[in-house]
C-alpha cells in the first residue's frame, strides 16, 4: 500500500560527499550571484544622480538580498548558516507557525509562484531602455544570468526538498 507523505522530506542520510559539496557551491554561488547583481546595479545606476536611479538600487535589494536570500537561508544544502545547528539560524522565530502539511505545501507553492514572478520582472527589467543602453553586447547575457541561476537553484530546493513524494508502507 501507498500513501502520500507531505511536507519537509528529509535528505538521505548516507548521501555522496561530492554530491553534498556541489549543492553546498551552488547555493554558495546564487548568494553570491545574488548579492552580486545587487552591487553591480547599484553602481550601474549612480543612486542619487536622479530619481530613477534609486529605484533598480531598491528593486535589486528587495529581489536578490531579501527574497533569495531568505529562501536560499533555510535548507542545510544552501544555507550560509550550515554550521549552525537549525534553532540557532536566523529566521528560526517560525517555530510557532502550524505545521500542517498542506498549508506548508500551499505557502511553498505560492512562495515559488511570487519568486518566480519577481524574477520575470528583473529579466523584463532588463529589456528595458535604460537597461540596454547601459550594458551591450555580451555582458547583457551575463547579466541575464545572474538572476536566473539563483531562481533555478531555488526551484531544485523546493521542488527536491519540499514537494510530496510517494511513501511505501511495509
Amino acid at each position: 500500500m501507498q500513501s502520500l507523505e507531505l511536507g519537509l522530506v528529509p535528505t538521505p542520510a548516507r548521501e555522496p560527499r561530492l554530491t553534498r559539496w556541489l549543492l553546498r557551491g551552488s547555493g554558495i554561488l546564487a548568494h553570491l550571484l545574488a548579492l552580486g547583481f545587487t552591487i553591480f546595479l547599484t553602481v550601474l545606476s549612480r543612486p542619487g544622480t536622479s530619481l530613477f536611479s534609486r529605484h533598480p538600487v531598491f528593486m535589486a535589494s528587495a529581489f536578490c538580498v531579501c527574497m533569495a536570500g531568505a529562501i536560499l537561508l533555510f535548507p542545510p544544502d544552501h544555507s550560509l548558516f550550515s554550521f549552525c545547528s537549525r534553532k540557532e539560524r536566523p529566521g528560526s522565530d517560525c517555530t510557532g507557525i502550524s505545521r500542517v502539511a498542506r498549508l506548508k505545501l500551499y505557502h511553498l507553492t505560492c512562495g515559488l509562484v511570487v519568486y518566480l514572478m519577481a524574477t520575470v520582472t528583473v529579466v523584463l527589467g532588463m529589456y528595458s531602455v535604460w537597461f540596454q543602453a547601459q550594458i551591450k553586447g555580451e555582458a547583457w547575457y551575463l547579466c541575464l544570468a545572474q538572476p536566473l541561476y539563483p531562481a533555478l537553484v531555488i526551484v531544485r530546493q523546493i521542488s527536491s526538498s519540499y514537494l510530496p513524494r510517494k511513501k511505501t508502507e511495509i
